[in-house]
């Protein structure tokens, strides 16, 4: 099984609105509005200044994402980053990949400085 997080592209944008849908069916506070969605998604996709778009495939099929999203902590008084993750249902148990090493990937491949908002192409591999 070869698991991968990539940055996500306009060929993602139906399949990231699937996993908003199903996530937004288990949450109360928010429904699937698919344009919404689509919307929003895009928005994130065409701006990278706001925010990063991140795909989890397995065996090259999107099973999960995350956004990174860009704020101002006046807590902390400068830019930071927001990490929110979206993962289908039973994906730990089918990977065996934690939560918590998924977020250190996105983070990893948040902050390095080869993999600018402009590079569309960088990948981290991972063994599973």
């Amino acid at each position: 099984m070869k698991t991968t997080i990539d940055f996500a592209t306009t060929d993602d944008l139906e399949a990231l609105a699937d996993l908003l849908a199903e996530l937004f069916t288990l949450e109360s506070d928010f429904r699937p509005e698919r344009n919404k969605q689509l919307r929003g998604l895009r928005l994130i996709l065409d701006n990278p200044q706001i925010g990063r778009l991140f795909v989890l495939r397995i065996d090259e099929e999107v099973a999960g994402m995350a956004n990174a999203l860009i704020t101002v902590s006046t807590a902390e008084g400068r830019s930071v980053v927001l990490l929110a993750r979206r993962v289908i249902p039973g994906l730990r148990n089918q990977t065996g990949t934690p939560s918590t090493t998924w977020l250190a990937l996105i983070k990893a491949v948040a902050v390095t400085p080869s993999l600018s908002p402009s590079s569309r192409t960088a990948s981290l591999v991972i063994t599973a």
